[in-house]
């Protein structure tokens, strides 16, 4: 798939990781209509969030699942060991502790809401986007199988990796749902990479 192909409007779009960066990206460019189950956690793994999504979110951070990482901007960071998964922004410190999460009943209740939002949104958009930073051709091509099983309308995966190169570069994939492309992968990839996010989805629309 070509990145000419992202562009269009569609009935939703969702961040699928691997960190804070897709959400980010979609945010500062307007087409971010609401937080998606992915957005604020990281999953380093393309395959991970493959069998997350072909088991419908069902082991999604289960409490016996979680475990302390570590510290870090007064949040207590937890590792989702089932689902290879890095839990960032919910459970802030002092409150929560490495043995101790209040917090986690209504981080519960609030990630139920943002899976059931998801698989109703498959079920029911027209088109859909899906973009994730970190990942292979073999792997994106799992992620379309699982995202076939579960999405009744059209679906995009926009796949954005960072490597030494120079600016935006195609990687021109031989895959049906899936644009892969290239950006410099520079110390600051919160910001420095702005225009070239900004030149990939001037096209993408949404409207509900």
């Amino acid at each position: 798939m070509e990145l000419r192909e992202i562009g269009g409007q569609y009935d939703a779009i969702f961040s699928l990781g691997m960190n804070c960066l897709p959400a980010i990206q979609l945010e500062r460019n307007g087409i971010r209509p609401y937080t998606g189950v992915l957005d604020w956690v990281e999953v380093q793994h393309l395959p991970n969030v493959t069998e997350m999504i072909r088991n419908r979110f069902s082991d999604f951070a289960l409490r016996h699942n979680l475990v302390y990482h570590t510290m870090l901007n007064n949040f207590v960071f937890l590792r989702d060991v089932k689902n290879g998964m890095i839990i960032v922004h919910d459970f802030p410190y002092p409150r929560n502790t490495a043995t101790h999460l209040p917090d986690y009943d209504a981080f519960r209740a609030k990630m139920d809401r943002r899976i059931e939002r998801f698989l109703s949104k498959a079920a029911s958009s027209r088109r859909i986007l899906f973009v994730r930073t970190g990942g292979l051709p073999e792997e994106a091509l799992e992620l379309e199988s699982a995202l076939a099983s579960i999405v009744t309308g059209e679906f995009h995966i926009l796949l954005v990796n960072h490597n030494p190169v120079k600016g935006l570069v195609e990687n021109h994939w031989p895959l049906k749902h899936t644009c892969g492309v290239l950006l410099p992968d520079q110390p600051d990839i919160w910001y420095g990479n702005d225009a070239y996010w900004k030149q990939i989805l001037k096209n993408v629309k949404y409207k509900p």
